[in-house]
């Protein structure tokens, strides 16, 4: 389990990756992020529902997971079990994560 510290920390690496569109960065990024999404999901969004400007990276990366490991039918219950939390969490600016997410 990372700290929140740790976390901000990953979620900035995303950022960064996305903003320079570094390819390299972005893939590796990409794998890690949907396990350590789903090991501290309330952490995560609260970080984000802080830090805005981190939602539409996040949850790129968080795409670009089941697009790079070939699980795109899992993207779909992924939505299903953390749609709500992102929607009640991120509230006005849930739309886009779940945009990048569909």
């Amino acid at each position: 389990m990372m700290t929140k510290t740790e976390l901000k920390l990953f979620l900035l690496m995303c950022f960064i990756a996305d903003e320079r569109n570094k390819i390299e960065p972005q893939e590796q990024m990409a794998k890690d992020i949907k396990p350590i999404f789903t090991a501290q999901p309330a952490t995560i969004l609260n970080i984000l529902k802080g830090l805005p400007y981190m939602i539409g990276s996040t949850c790129n990366s968080l795409n670009s997971y089941f697009e790079l490991t070939g699980k795109g039918d899992e993207k779909q219950q992924f939505i299903r079990k953390y749609g709500k939390e992102i929607t009640a969490t991120l509230s006005k600016d849930a739309p886009l994560c779940l945009t990048k997410l569909k």
